[in-house]
């Protein structure tokens, strides 16, 4: 969004935020602005990682998708809390 501004139209928009807000005000407007895009790119990346795990095929037979030792065990002795007839 803001990659194509050079270095004299940065000059130029700091200028403008110092004559509308004041030194002090400008800085925290920077460093706030500069924070959020930190948080944004942050969020970018953690969204593309994501995305990249989803299109990852899923594999039936790994570790992750076979029932635990408990839940096997409660299965052969009837299911625990269900009424025997």
């Amino acid at each position: 969004m803001l990659g194509n501004i050079g270095a004299g139209e940065l000059i130029i928009i700091i200028a403008v935020l110092v004559a509308i807000f004041g030194k002090k005000k400008a800085t925290e407007i920077a460093r706030d602005v500069g924070e959020v895009r930190k948080e944004i790119e942050k969020l970018s990346q953690e969204s593309q990682k994501a995305v990249e795990d989803l299109k990852k095929p899923i594999s039936l037979s790994s570790p992750e998708n076979s029932p635990t030792k408990k839940e096997s065990q409660v299965g052969k002795s009837g299911g625990g809390d269900q009424p025997s007839a």
